[in-house]
């Protein structure tokens, strides 16, 4: 979170980076969050739906790595 200013998180990409499903973008110390007081619950926002035909979430909140969280359909 902004309040822990980076503390417990390592970026592997950078703006404008090009990303594919399986690359891994950012680590995170979810027992530090916790421990710092901070919900771990992550939301995922897409802000350029204009460009896409369609934007759908997966079913389900709990996922693990690999799982599909979105998926985009270009027009």
């Amino acid at each position: 979170t902004v309040l822990m200013k980076g503390d417990g998180f390592k970026a592997h990409v950078k703006v404008d980076d090009m990303v594919k499903k399986g690359d891994l973008l950012i680590e995170v110390d979810l027992e530090k969050v916790k421990n710092a007081g901070h919900s771990i619950v992550t939301p995922i926002v897409v802000c350029n739906p204009t460009v896409f035909k369609d934007v759908q979430s997966s079913a389900g909140s709990d996922k693990k790595p690999g799982d599909d969280l979105i998926t985009v359909t270009l027009k």
